[in-house]
């Protein structure tokens, strides 16, 4: 936008930070109250109107907000999915830039005493609110939530660790370019003085891509992925555990809450990947892949993913990195960047598991001398896992059992 000397250039965002705006309109001198239910109840204080123009959505999309209309449903409210702040509202029939209004207590730096309140009478539109009716033996409890200790551990147990937060009822998957190659479950928020290292303090590495608002933290010796801290979000609601380091959890039995990461920010654009060299025979396709940050590729020569069953384990290692495996012959595999994979043993020495040494990304098995070279599928590129043939390997059942 063109730098205009009579407007001012506001910030704001939600509270938990999934939505973050800034507006380019004139300077505030007056906000507005409105005296319907919905308003009143709320203490809404609008700044309107907001040219459509004057709105620029930094991070997160209008479509993720929730909405919510009522009486003529002559305007829609939108509010945070996640914290519930209400962030703007949209009135249907209006005039060229009249329909949209902010609300301002989502601005940083606005001096709410120096503002002009004035009033607008939203009780006389429309319907007249009623109110629900209410049994006259509710009651209404306002203990806290019973809280629950987890351990948890990276697998090679460098790092050990335990959360105080509600008993695990869901998880959270988020379908961003990284979580989807990690596999990562999230539960969050976790407030700091919930989390309690117990070994490996400052041990784990850590990643950063697109905006840099979070920081992905892994053990650079085994690559499980364990934590991850959003340094734009409020205290308390900065820290997100990877719950596949838990111990003990059954994630079958666990409501999957998907969050769609992959609509903030800029499209992930995979690295370059140079042609696959050699003949393709009838019935074989070609597949690109690459760890996150692009410093390991790959090329595979395969069945097509469709023919194939996919191998999903759940030993130690497998379900905490959540790998999703098939088994071209070692021929058929062209990998680049080799030199950044770092190699993680445990029970056979002759097969180690490789992640990015830079972003931790699980990427394959390295079979010494064998005709085979798994290949983790949620590393290759325009895969829809959703459509997936799996084959599960109880690979937890079998000696010895894995301690730390």
């Amino acid at each position: 936008m063109e730098s205009d000397p009579q407007l001012k250039e506001y910030h704001g965002s939600c509270h938990c930070g999934l939505l973050q705006l800034r507006l380019h309109i004139p300077k505030l001198t007056t906000v507005w109250t409105c005296s319907c239910h919905m308003c009143a109840r709320n203490g809404y204080l609008w700044v309107f109107p907001v040219p459509e123009k004057g709105l620029v959505i930094e991070t997160g999309t209008e479509k993720q907000l929730h909405a919510y209309e009522f009486a003529m449903r002559g305007t829609t409210h939108l509010f945070c999915p996640e914290c519930g702040s209400s962030v703007m509202a949209r009135r249907r029939e209006a005039a060229p830039n009249q329909s949209l209004r902010i609300n301002v207590q989502m601005l940083e730096g606005a001096d709410l005493t120096t503002l002009e309140v004035k009033s607008f009478s939203g009780a006389d539109v429309g319907q007249n609110h009623q109110s629900p009716q209410l049994p006259s033996s509710q009651v209404v409890t306002t203990d806290e939530e019973e809280l629950k200790i987890y351990h948890g551990n990276c697998h090679c147990g460098a790092f050990k660790f335990s959360a105080k937060i509600p008993e695990l009822k869901s998880a959270r998957t988020c379908n961003c370019s990284l979580c989807l190659r990690k596999g990562s479950m999230w539960h969050w928020p976790v407030p700091e003085e919930n989390l309690v290292v117990e070994k490996g303090e400052g041990t784990l590495r850590s990643y950063e891509f697109g905006s840099k608002n979070t920081t992905h933290l892994f053990c650079p010796t085994c690559g499980s992925s364990i934590l991850a801290k959003k340094a734009n979000l409020p205290p308390g609601r900065q820290i997100a555990i990877n719950i596949r380091m838990f111990n003990g959890i059954d994630f079958d039995s666990l409501e999957d809450s998907k969050f769609d990461g992959a609509s903030l920010g800029s499209k992930y654009i995979p690295p370059p990947v140079p042609e696959h060299g050699g003949e393709i025979e009838e019935g074989m396709r070609v597949y690109n892949g690459n760890c996150h940050c692009g410093s390991v590729t790959y090329t595979v020569k395969s069945k097509p993913l469709g023919e194939l069953k996919v191998m999903s384990c759940n030993c130690s290692l497998c379900s905490r990195n959540g790998d999703l495996w098939i088994y071209p012959a070692t021929t058929n595999v062209q990998v680049r960047g080799a030199e950044n994979l770092t190699e993680y043993t445990f029970l056979s020495k002759q097969s180690p598991h490789c992640f990015c040494s830079k972003c931790g990304v699980s990427m394959l098995v390295k079979v010494q001398g064998g005709e085979k070279m798994p290949i983790n599928v949620r590393t290759m590129n325009g895969i829809d896992l959703s459509t997936l043939i799996l084959q599960h390997y109880d690979g937890k059942a079998k000696d010895p059992q894995y301690t730390v």
